[in-house]
């Protein structure tokens, strides 16, 4: 069997890059690396050269998830792709051997690892991760794939490419597709741990559920509405008051809701643009800076 391949994506980086390489090489598998940058204007490029690290490059305007991961796939052989984000930190040695076990059964065609969230997380992001990727055997509905850790055989991507309709969510649709399409079993893995995520602000919160909301009309037909919005933004306001009494986190309760309508106004503008975009036929993605 070929060594795994890990593809891993940098952009502007610096302020992790060097805690997720030195966790990377510190794995007890061996495997072969491709690094792809889109326009790293910080350290990142440094900090790759001192790895022995020649990325590919390409333009940050010809940034695609779904593109640029069909277009690597198409030249890595590899028979296991191990997907891991540049800001993804593994907590243990073996988080790929065991990450990438299951896949040695014939039905699972894929695997996620389990993301913990940052030492300074925010509450809500806190929330949201436990939720997101609980200390079960099971993923909750909405997690298909997500590639901050993840792994797949390459047969799977033979039968069913990553789709370009949006700028984001790849690995959801690709997930959802994948099982829609009995292509294989995709396994959780909680013991395969890393670290990821972030704290937006409200600029760029807007900016990621704008993406989301997006992808969401593509992948669930997932229509805009302002009575849905109300109804998520007061769900989630109200079960985040909850939480966050309950962790005695007082002075925070006040940002609550206006965080939230934040996060609802971004997904609401998302879907409006991808229908927009639909019943126009415009097939130019529509991208919003989150970082």
């Amino acid at each position: 069997m070929t060594l795994p391949t890990i593809l891993l994506r940098t952009k502007n980086n610096d302020w992790v890059l060097r805690q997720t390489l030195q966790s990377l090489f510190s794995q007890t598998i061996k495997f072969n690396l491709r690094v792809i940058d889109s326009g790293s204007t910080d350290e990142t490029l440094n900090i790759l050269e001192e790895w022995g690290i020649t990325p590919e490059s390409i333009k940050p305007e010809t940034y695609i998830p779904g593109k640029v991961i069909n277009d690597a796939l198409e030249t890595i052989k590899s028979e296991i792709i191990i997907m891991l984000n540049s800001d993804s930190v593994l907590l243990t040695e073996d988080a790929l051997e065991k990450l990438i076990r299951p896949l040695k059964e014939k039905d699972i065609i894929a695997t996620v690892g389990r993301q913990i969230p940052r030492h300074d997380s925010e509450l809500w992001v806190k929330k949201d991760y436990s939720h997101a990727f609980p200390d079960k055997p099971e993923l909750p509905d909405y997690i298909h794939l997500s590639f901050p850790l993840s792994a797949f055989k390459r047969v799977a991507w033979e039968k069913e490419k990553l789709y370009l309709e949006s700028w984001g969510s790849e690995d959801s649709e690709w997930g959802k597709r994948l099982k829609e399409k009995n292509i294989g079993t995709i396994k959780y893995v909680p013991n395969s741990l890393t670290m990821h995520s972030h704290n937006y602000n409200f600029k760029q919160l807007y900016a990621r559920k704008f993406i989301e909301g997006e992808a969401d009309y593509f992948i669930y037909k997932k229509m805009p509405s302002l009575i849905e919005l109300l109804k998520g933004m007061i769900r989630r306001t109200g079960s985040e008051i909850v939480y966050y009494i309950k962790h005695k986190s007082f002075l925070s309760l006040a940002k609550i809701p206006f965080r939230n309508f934040v996060y609802y106004y971004g997904e609401y503008s998302g879907l409006k643009s991808a229908h927009k975009r639909f019943t126009n036929n415009q097939k130019e993605v529509v991208f919003k800076n989150y970082q």
